[in-house]
């Protein structure tokens, strides 16, 4: 998805003087991110209201939740401390410091060495009100201490409702903490077909702004899962996501592919554009793929080596090492700019040659792109059925598209044995090795198709 459509990141330019970091969130758009993802998806609230409060307290406000929708100030932010305690009618009081990082140790020993009251106003990042029970938020983009400042919070609010609370807990949680919580959520809306954008675009904010505060267990602490939304696969990702922008800041000049849903790095060729990776189970194997697309456009397409002599190639060398390699034709499809579908079979399934020349925009006209499913039956072995596999009937056919534009390219795929690659990545912090790896893979694709 275009960064552009997530809820949480409006066209905004930095102002004259800031960083220059248009990634980067303020905290107060952070705040107001969490809190209409716990508005607006029950399922995560409720693992909230679990993860902050006592067991006691969690069930009571669960059999209480049922008539909070009707209040619409039972979430704020920004909340002036000595006003949310005054009139009303608290029995406890609970104070979360979420930081990146480590949790903050909050526990009532920890806890004991704070006590300066600030002398102007406290404002709560976040107040919820769960019925008789009051959680105050101070969230920080950092590892930033804020027990004291959460402690002058609290006491404002006790001493604002005099004798009403009973009791007071303090609780550090973490930015990981949390996106776990929306993970767990986000399966569980995937599982019941649910759809709802707040989870998916905190997540996508995150992964593009705040990459630091996802799990950073290297590959080799994380079992291998081909399946990207069971919890490992998600875990896999995340930290493929995470060392693709640490080659790419390490590697100068080069990006990393600017898409939620595809983890790679962008070659500095001019027939790909770009080099995308992912965990995949080849027969029994398991596999690391490093998957390009060369001639995946028209213009591609024109800059494809003049010899053909690569495609022939079934291994790739990086550095002393050979690699299994696999080259495909991929036929794709595309209206206007976006891409639709596609098709791949093997070169000994081409019984006619396929030519650039003849890539490029389509009219449909009165027979439904004739002359190209022509060229396509002439071009591919019968035992390729290229219409099902680019669904060609359903989405052109059956459709009120005028034209379409095909490119006849490649697919090439690299295998890295999985316990190889994840033996490279040994640190939370990416290392040279598992950069310079990835990296030099990039770099043999590339002459590859130089």
């Amino acid at each position: 998805m275009d960064k552009h459509l997530n809820i949480f990141r409006p066209f905004q330019r930095p102002t004259a003087g800031a960083s220059g970091d248009e990634d980067r969130l303020i905290e107060k758009n952070i705040t107001r991110a969490l809190g209409l993802c716990l508005r607006h998806n029950p399922v995560l609230l409720v693992e909230f209201i679990r993860a902050v409060l006592e067991p006691s307290d969690a069930e009571a406000v669960l059999q209480s939740l049922d008539g909070l929708g009707a209040r619409d100030s039972w979430l704020d932010i920004e909340v002036d401390t000595d006003r949310v305690g005054s009139g009303a009618d608290h029995r406890a009081v609970y104070g979360v410091a979420l930081t990146a990082g480590r949790a903050l140790d909050c526990s009532a020993e920890a806890m004991k060495g704070f006590g300066r009251l600030a002398r102007k106003k406290e404002y709560a990042d976040m107040a919820l009100h769960l019925g008789d029970v009051l959680v105050l938020v101070e969230c920080k983009r950092t590892s930033e201490d804020c027990r004291n400042q959460l402690w002058s919070q609290v006491e404002r609010v006790k001493r604002a409702a005099g004798e009403e609370i009973e009791h007071t807990h303090y609780v550090g949680l973490s930015w990981s903490s949390i996106l776990r919580l929306m993970e767990r959520t986000k399966r569980i809306q995937d599982a019941t077909g649910g759809v709802e954008p707040f989870v998916d675009d905190f997540l996508g904010m995150v992964t593009s702004s705040y990459p630091e505060w996802s799990d950073s267990s290297p590959l080799g602490g994380i079992p291998f899962d081909s399946d990207r939304n069971s919890s490992h696969g998600v875990r896999l990702r995340r930290r493929l996501g995470q060392l693709c922008r640490a080659v790419a800041e390490w590697d100068g000049g080069r990006s990393d592919v600017p898409y939620r849903n595809r983890l790679g790095l962008v070659p500095r060729v001019a027939c790909a554009s770009e080099v995308l990776i992912d965990f995949e189970r080849r027969d029994t194997e398991q596999s690391a793929v490093f998957r390009v697309w060369p001639g995946n456009t028209k213009g591609q397409g024109c800059k494809l080596p003049n010899s053909d002599d690569w495609t022939r190639s079934r291994e790739l060398i990086v550095g002393d090492r050979s690699y299994p390699m696999e080259v495909v034709r991929d036929v794709s499809f595309r209206h206007a700019t976006r891409w639709i579908s596609h098709c791949t079979f093997g070169l000994e399934h081409q019984t006619e040659s396929l030519e650039m020349c003849d890539s490029g925009r389509k009219r449909r006209g009165r027979e439904d792109w004739r002359e190209l499913q022509e060229l396509l039956d002439r071009s591919i072995a019968d035992e390729v059925d290229w219409r099902s596999l680019s669904d060609f009937q359903r989405k052109f056919i059956h459709t009120n598209r005028n034209e379409l534009a095909v490119a006849f390219g490649y697919q090439v795929s690299v295998f890295i044995p999985f316990d190889e690659f994840s033996r490279r990545d040994r640190s939370s912090i990416p290392c040279e090795e598992v950069k310079t790896f990835m990296r030099d893979v990039v770099r043999s694709l590339e002459q590859l198709l130089s």
